[in-house]
């Protein structure tokens, strides 16, 4: 006598005597169907172990469980495909072993919740930890007297609102300052806690009309200087030179040549030039010529407000542009805040210093080991280790001089243009 197996999705399937069903992944076997007991036993088995192996399960049904030798994880079929069930572990260190893309990690100590991008710990929030308390900027809005809106930007450190950003002028509500007293009138601009830094908050803007410096006594438009002791440094654009100085300079007049017998010295480390933008020498001949920093590097226009030792990619409204996709193979190099040579300066050019070649700092997030290569990664402007299954040709940035032993973000120095 045949019997009814109703399933999900699928419908009811007629189990004839003597015969085997195999419209699931179960082998369903009618009545006295030869060695019906290894079937039965069998089934069990796979129950018990989620139809482990390397292969999917053949004819699965929806809700289905299969336990992906290959991958190492518990995937469950939606009707048309087996997925990945995340899990989520709760520690106070991050997991090391059996991490897979999206895992979720909850950093107990920290009160962090963190997703696994496949090489790496993300940080979802919040953005500081349960020891720093509060500490952002949050976008809000604050109710006025009048019951009116308005949108501001809050800036809190250490669970205390310290500063807030507006574009209204208005009074807070009371609600609002019997909360925070600091802040008894809204001006446009950035306003501070005046209980906190002892001033009311206003916009920070306007013209200097008070002199800082103790020996100029004119305010305004300084038109004469008069001066009761020498002037130190270097005079521009003189007319005529009236009293030489220098004993060496024996000229007076306009100087139209000089020889020297040895060599040109300054009294200030780096703080002189030879020539200016608008004046500029031609060719210089010399034998040999040193540096104190160590990178070649060009000018070239960017868009947005990159980092000073940001890595950049060739895109963007400009020329080049912050980089923000992980191995992206249009690097070109790293902003340069100190270029031992910089290339393409003229007059018309107001773009940034990029490094090509020579070592920098850059912005790394590890782990990462003295001598890995260095390439982009997802966060806006810093690298990260090369992972060789995401290798493309031009991705690589350069390599690292240093290590980080966490995943955190630190500024380290790299040797760029070394593929």
């Amino acid at each position: 006598m045949s019997y009814n197996i109703n399933v999900a999705t699928v419908g009811t399937l007629v189990i004839a005597d003597g015969t085997k069903n195999n419209s699931t992944s179960l082998t369903l076997v009618g009545k006295n169907y030869p060695g019906y007991g290894t079937y039965i036993i069998q089934d069990l088995v796979n129950l018990l172990q989620n139809w482990t192996g390397i292969n999917q399960p053949s004819s699965p049904v929806t809700g289905q469980l299969w336990y992906n030798l290959q991958n190492n994880t518990l995937q469950i079929y939606t009707g048309t495909v087996f997925k990945n069930i995340t899990s989520v572990a709760s520690s106070t260190s991050f997991p090391t072993l059996s991490n897979q893309q999206g895992d979720l990690f909850y950093k107990s100590d920290d009160q962090q919740l963190y997703i696994y991008s496949g090489t790496t710990w993300i940080l979802i929030g919040p953005s500081y930890t349960s020891s720093q308390q509060k500490t952002t900027a949050v976008a809000d809005v604050i109710t006025d007297t009048s019951n009116g809106s308005h949108t501001v930007l809050k800036l809190w450190v250490g669970n205390h609102l310290t500063g807030v950003v507006s574009k209204d002028s208005f009074t807070p509500s009371s609600t609002f300052t019997a909360l925070n007293p600091g802040f008894a009138t809204i001006s446009p601009g950035y306003n501070v806690d005046a209980n906190l830094f002892g001033g009311v908050g206003t916009t920070i803007s306007g013209t200097l009309i008070t002199n800082a410096q103790p020996y100029i006594t004119s305010v305004g438009t300084l038109s004469s200087l008069n001066v009761s002791t020498t002037i130190l440094g270097s005079i521009q654009n003189a007319q005529n030179v009236v009293n030489a100085a220098q004993g060496n300079i024996t000229s007076l007049g306009t100087l139209t040549g000089l020889s020297m017998g040895g060599a040109i010295t300054t009294t200030g480390n780096g703080t002189y030039n030879i020539g200016t933008s608008a004046n500029k020498f031609g060719t210089v001949y010399a034998t040999a010529s040193q540096a104190q920093y160590a990178d070649l590097a060009e000018n070239y226009r960017t868009d947005g407000n990159p980092g000073p030792n940001d890595i950049m990619v060739i895109g963007g409204n400009e020329e080049v542009t912050s980089s923000t996709i992980s191995h992206d193979h249009r690097v070109i190099g790293v902003m340069s805040p100190n270029p031992a040579y910089l290339m393409n300066v003229n007059d018309g050019n107001s773009g940034s210093a990029i490094a090509l070649t020579g070592r920098v700092y850059v912005n790394v997030r590890g782990p990462i080991a003295r001598g890995d290569c260095v390439v982009s990664s997802d966060l806006r402007g810093v690298g990260e280790k090369l992972d060789m299954y995401k290798y493309t040709p031009g991705c690589i940035v350069g390599k690292s001089l240093n290590s980080i032993d966490d995943y955190s973000v630190k500024l380290i120095e790299v040797v760029i243009g070394v593929r």
